[in-house]
């Protein structure tokens, strides 16, 4: 039977590089979604796999690591200027940046539990995009942290901030889909996607904690004085913040708008199937079991699903179009108060 064969060995320092010969017909994809099983094989804490450039198609260079390619800080770069320009979403154990445009992706979900760095994870993310002069970050944030860095910026408007006003958030998200609404209206001829410029920016809507938020609107909708015989029953804030939510993320992007949307868990109740399935990049954070991970990642090999239930604050899974699940890590922010900063100063 045909198999692969290991053709040559180069010992190092801090890694040993081997070039292998792959059987017919794979890719260097093929290896790299085993590549936590290959490093357990091996012996060593990871691996790294690439395609062998040159003039000899179907090999590849495997490099085992003696030491994670995680275990160094991810440096967070400069802001960008434009919705067109990549922003670092992570460094990944490839030895590659993830860089995204927020123009040509679409929607993102983002999960993980407490101290599990989501959180400065989306201020490294939002401290890029500030600056850019066609894009405007707006949203929902019941915690009322991440927002509270944009007073007395451009992006101060547009955000409901936390829980003592629920209906805030469902006009906030509201508005969106008015604004959504209007510019499909506007389309110009032929054209299918909207032109993004600075008087009519990209809007990046954040939904920090959706569950918690969803929660508490299904706590005021427990409480509202019901309606008098024969009135109309008020909307339930929750059916009004879900279904904004699901109009965005199903119109939203050929009109020049993205949502992000965070939770600590992304169980099927808050963020049903139809949502996951219009964001192109999912991330998760250490979760509190594997089947959270297959939540975001239904392929993910079962070993690295346990695996990341324990990963160290910082490590993400990534999957998206053409993006093979891997492990990265989020570009450093040391504290809230850099974030801020940031913000203020870009």
């Amino acid at each position: 039977a045909a198999f692969p064969e290991v053709r040559s060995v180069v010992l190092g320092s801090d890694s040993d590089r081997l070039m292998v010969e792959t059987i017919p017909g794979q890719v260097a994809k093929d290896y790299q979604a085993q590549a936590h099983r290959i490093a357990a094989g091996m012996g060593v804490p990871r691996v790294r796999i690439r395609q062998r450039g040159g003039s000899l198609p179907g090999y590849l260079i495997v490099e085992l690591l003696r030491v994670d390619p995680l275990a160094q800080p991810v440096m967070l770069p400069a802001g960008a200027r434009l919705a067109e320009h990549p922003v670092l979403m992570l460094g990944c154990e490839t030895g590659e940046d993830l860089r995204v445009s927020l123009l040509d992706s679409m929607h993102i979900i983002c999960q993980g539990q407490t101290r599990s760095g989501k959180t400065r994870w989306v201020y490294g993310l939002l401290a890029q995009l500030c600056g850019c002069v066609d894009v405007r970050i707006c949203g929902s944030d019941i915690t009322g942290l991440v927002a509270r860095a944009f007073a007395g910026t451009r992006h101060e408007d547009g955000w409901a901030t936390g829980s003592n006003y629920i209906e805030a958030h469902a006009e906030a998200l509201e508005a969106v889909v008015a604004e959504m609404d209007r510019r499909n209206a506007l389309m110009p001829p032929r054209v299918d996607v909207y032109p993004v410029s600075e008087a009519e920016p990209l809007l990046f809507v954040v939904v920090e904690e959706l569950a918690g938020l969803v929660e508490a609107a299904a706590a005021a909708d427990a409480v509202r004085t019901r309606p008098s015989r024969g009135m109309p029953a008020t909307p339930k804030l929750a059916d009004r913040i879900k279904g904004a939510l699901k109009r965005l993320m199903a119109e939203g992007a050929k009109v020049g708008i993205r949502v992000l949307l965070l939770v600590q868990r992304a169980e099927a109740g808050i963020i049903g199937g139809f949502a996951r399935a219009q964001a192109s990049l999912r991330l998760s954070f250490r979760v509190d079991d594997a089947e959270s991970v297959r939540m975001l990642h239904p392929l993910v090999d079962p070993v690295l699903a346990l695996e990341h239930a324990t990963a160290e604050s910082a490590i993400a899974l990534v999957s998206g179009p053409g993006l093979s699940l891997t492990r990265g890590r989020a570009p450093h922010m040391p504290d809230y108060a850099t974030y801020v900063d940031l913000v203020q100063q870009r």
